[in-house]
């Protein structure tokens, strides 16, 4: 009786302990409109980024209105970091990800930011 108790704690044991993994993301994953839904700056809240949006496109190009105006350019993907080759130039940390949702951490301006970003869906 004990064996077969001590057997069903360690199956849920290792079952919980498997459901915390993280998938590993691939571009396809960034692909689409995403809207920064909260920011930090140098570890404050602001709300000045609020509703800014990070645009990943099929061509391999990222647009940005994080400086308050849209920023194209092309982006790569790897080891969960973007690289954006825009006019402000970054690279942007993902320290969270999911299907709806991501957390991005860049330096800019000698500051530290973090944005939480939660996906747009598309009307079509």
């Amino acid at each position: 009786m004990r064996w077969t108790i001590y057997v069903v704690c360690v199956a849920v044991l290792a079952g919980w302990a498997a459901c915390g993994e993280d998938r590993e993301v691939v571009v396809d994953d960034l692909i689409g409109t995403w809207e920064v839904t909260a920011a930090e700056r140098e570890g404050r809240s602001t709300e000045t980024i609020n509703g800014a949006i990070f645009d990943f496109r099929n061509d391999g190009t990222m647009m940005t209105n994080i400086s308050g105006q849209e920023d194209t350019g092309a982006f790569t993907f790897e080891a969960m970091r973007i690289h954006h080759a825009g006019e402000l130039a970054a690279e942007y940390r993902i320290d969270a990800y999911g299907v709806d949702s991501m957390l991005l951490r860049t330096r800019l301006h000698q500051r530290d930011f973090a944005f939480k970003l939660k996906r747009v869906m598309s009307e079509e």
